[in-house]
């Protein structure tokens, strides 16, 4: 029996698969456009996942917020793009520390502007220090964001898109959809708060 030799081996690997490329090139070109949209951040290094886990779990706790912070800067030693400087922003929210709040929330919207939270949570800070022009100021500027990008998202059939696609796009609609309706919702709250705080209470 004749031998296959290793080139005419990877000759027909490489045959393979291109006919596979051609078959499957409407949906490869869909989820290279599409995907990296949809999974930013998705992938993160398990050492540093576990750190945040537990790191979210103490945040919980006011006895062990000090551990908390150790784990949150371990965790964004490793991935410095990590939700754990949403994290960090979070410890020093609660410990009463705004302006290094505040920049932990800036720093991680640049990275991720689909962090809902992290305008809630600026918004927060500044209505804790009664400057509730700046507090409704940032959820208008996260309602803007997905406001703008909440029907690019929509999802829709195409048969040359793979079903899991579409699902992927099913939860990004629903959590800018949702986003949308928590900001409106607070930003009516701030307001119902402004009309009723006495002139010259609020700090501008």
């Amino acid at each position: 029996m004749r031998r296959i030799s290793i080139l005419h081996a990877n000759a027909i690997l490489y045959l393979l698969i291109a006919c596979i490329s051609l078959v499957y090139w409407p949906q490869l070109r869909w989820a290279a456009e599409h995907m990296p949209e949809y999974s930013r951040h998705g992938i993160a290094p398990l050492a540093e996942w576990s750190l945040y886990g537990r790191a979210r779990k103490r945040l919980a706790e006011p006895w062990n917020l000090s551990v908390a912070r150790d784990l949150l800067e371990r965790s964004i030693a490793i991935d410095p793009n990590s939700e754990a400087v949403y994290g960090l922003g979070e410890y020093y929210f609660r410990v009463g520390q705004d302006e290094k709040a505040l920049q932990q929330f800036r720093t991680y919207l640049a990275i991720d502007p689909t962090m809902v939270m992290a305008y809630l949570k600026m918004s927060a800070v500044f209505e804790r220090r009664n400057q509730l022009p700046e507090a409704r100021g940032i959820l208008e500027h996260g309602l803007d964001y997905f406001s703008r990008n909440v029907e690019k998202y929509r999802p829709h059939h195409a048969d040359d898109v793979p079903t899991q696609y579409n699902q992927k796009a099913v939860q990004v609609f629903s959590h800018y959809r949702s986003a949308v309706g928590a900001l409106r919702r607070e930003i009516e709250r701030i307001e119902a708060k402004k009309s009723s705080t006495p002139l010259g209470t609020v700090h501008e």
